[in-house]
């Protein structure tokens, strides 16, 4: 115990003969808890970002079947697999960042939107056998969710968040090329196909698109190589 005493007392003496390293050292110490509080807030930010748009999109997502190290993507065959497994509640996602036609860089992200289909007609019957029980306010959110998504499984091929659209000046070009009557639309590099879109609150940083899109400009901008069809990760459900 004396040892101790004495070693802390030798520590507390060569900090007051030196007052900038004392200095230094609470500022390190400062700045190394508000990094680790930041990093933490960051994650847990981009945690309900991903569980949100997941939600909006096809399905409550419990658990997450990714790439072992050294690999980024699943064979789609495991997807198919699991499906015949009986574990219907599995989505594939591909994920990955693609040039608009001006060179600048976004996310894009390819889900199944037959899928999204299937639990908008179940959510549709539902919500008319229990009207009665939801306030304005979630009816009104949940229409305006579903008739954005019920637009990307039909007329529209991508769903852009409201914020990403403005950020990227989107909206500003649709006004300037495009009449009323007309639906936006954007160009990627490497494609001469005009894509249409609408926008929606809330849905994360991606350009979310039926995973057969994001399938085509992956590959048309060498994202991607070979013959076969990889995901980046499948989304499951709550397993039974």
């Amino acid at each position: 115990m004396r040892e101790l005493i004495l070693i802390l007392q030798t520590q507390l003496q060569f900090y007051r003969r030196h007052p900038l390293i004392s200095a230094l050292f609470l500022l390190g110490l400062c700045l190394g808890t508000a990094l680790i509080s930041a990093i933490t807030h960051l994650n847990t930010e981009a945690g309900q970002r991903y569980k949100k748009a997941s939600n909006q999109t096809v399905s409550p997502v419990h658990y997450l079947v990714k790439p072992i190290a050294g690999q980024t993507y699943l064979p789609s065959t495991l997807w198919f697999e699991l499906r015949q497994q009986g574990i219907r509640q599995s989505q594939p996602v591909l994920t990955g960042r693609v040039q608009l036609e001006d060179g600048r860089s976004v996310l894009i992200r390819g889900i199944n939107s037959l899928a999204f289909l299937e639990k908008n007609d179940a959510q549709g019957m539902a919500h008319q056998s229990t009207s009665f029980m939801s306030s304005s306010y979630n009816s009104s959110s949940r229409m305006n969710s579903n008739s954005a998504f019920s637009q990307l499984s039909g007329q529209a091929q991508f769903l852009i968040a409201t914020r990403l659209a403005s950020r990227l000046k989107l909206n500003t070009q649709a006004e300037s090329t495009n009449t009323k009557n007309t639906q936006p639309s954007i160009r990627f590099k490497n494609s001469t196909q005009n894509y249409s879109y609408v926008t929606q609150d809330d849905i994360g940083p991606w350009l979310i698109t039926d995973i057969s899109v994001a399938h085509t400009l992956l590959y048309q901008q060498d994202r991607l190589s070979g013959n076969t069809a990889p995901i980046s990760l499948i989304e499951l459900g709550e397993l039974t």
